[in-house]
């Protein structure tokens, strides 16, 4: 609605279009974030002098990717670098989401090595800026980038600097999900009981701001951790309650199904292990870009 009675092009238009497109992706109204993309298209945001009222437009495609629009996602990230790139050159307000929009392109891609690239510049950008709690939220991406690349020390170190500055300061979430990136890969390099404690605080912080996606994800990781650990029991439980969760998220909902289905595997329960692994697949061939759960899918089925 702030929209419709602001100058297109200034800088609280381009502010309430990252809103709203926030919100409009969250929710599943992508037809909301394609009527905002198209918008975009069509005006120059650099006669609004700025650049940083576009990081909402940029957050927005997290929730897209994770919902299994991941098309979209990039059709808006693609949007906001045009935007952003001849600016950016002048601009330094303009860097940070400059550069933020080119990492989460690369994430979208699978381009990991491009995206951390990218996301430290972002961080540094930010913080030039005077945005710290952006600088912060990006060295928490770029720790996770390590981390998918297997550069574990490298991700521990960035991981653990976001968890120890953001902790007790109000950024719950960021802490939340670095501790969270970080506790499923140390437990998967055999040390479980650190990773089962960073998980499990994580999944209270998550709980405590009913964000329903990330819980789910956390289950999986615990059921999997729990796995490692010899407790089939724990780990179904956990696994069954990430796909409760994710019932609405088909680009993380893969990630629980096939958990289960490697779960139920693991007690000799083939025929139960099926359907989950059957629904995993059929899932993810419906996706149109996959990040993270394509090889555990096929392994499980």
């Amino acid at each position: 609605r702030a929209m419709e009675h602001l100058p297109e092009s200034s800088a609280r238009w381009l502010a309430a279009a990252g809103e709203a497109s926030l919100a409009s992706a969250r929710s599943g109204d992508h037809d909301r974030v394609l009527e905002v993309i198209r918008r975009i298209n069509d005006i120059d945001p650099t006669l609004s002098g700025g650049g940083v009222e576009l990081t909402g437009l940029v957050r927005a495609a997290l929730p897209l990717w994770a919902g299994g629009r991941s098309g979209i996602a990039l059709e808006l990230l693609e949007s906001v670098e045009r935007a952003l790139e001849s600016l950016a050159e002048r601009n330094p307000d303009a860097r940070g989401p400059y550069h933020s929009a080119r990492a989460l392109q690369g994430m979208c891609l699978g381009k990991i090595a491009k995206s951390l690239y990218e996301m430290e510049a972002a961080a540094r950008e930010f913080e030039s800026a005077g945005s710290l709690r952006t600088a912060w939220e990006h060295r928490a991406g770029a720790g996770f980038m390590c981390l998918e690349l297997g550069m574990l020390a490298r991700g521990e170190q960035l991981s653990m600097e976001v968890i120890r500055a953001t902790e007790g300061i109000g950024l719950h979430h960021i802490n939340a999900v670095a501790k969270h990136n970080l506790g499923r890969r140390i437990a998967e390099a055999g040390r479980t009981t650190e990773g089962r404690i960073l998980e499990q605080s994580a999944l209270k912080a998550f709980q405590t701001h009913d964000n329903r996606r990330m819980q789910g994800l956390t289950h999986a990781f615990l059921a999997r951790i729990a796995l490692q650990e010899d407790d089939p029991l724990e780990a179904e439980l956990h696994a069954r309650r990430g796909v409760e969760l994710l019932q609405r998220e088909s680009g993380s909902k893969i990630i629980a199904l096939a958990t289960l289905a490697q779960v139920l595997l693991s007690v000799d329960r083939p025929e139960d292990a099926l359907t989950p692994a059957t629904q995993a697949l059929e899932q993810l061939e419906g996706l149109e870009l996959v990040l993270e759960g394509e090889s555990l899918t096929r392994l499980a089925y």
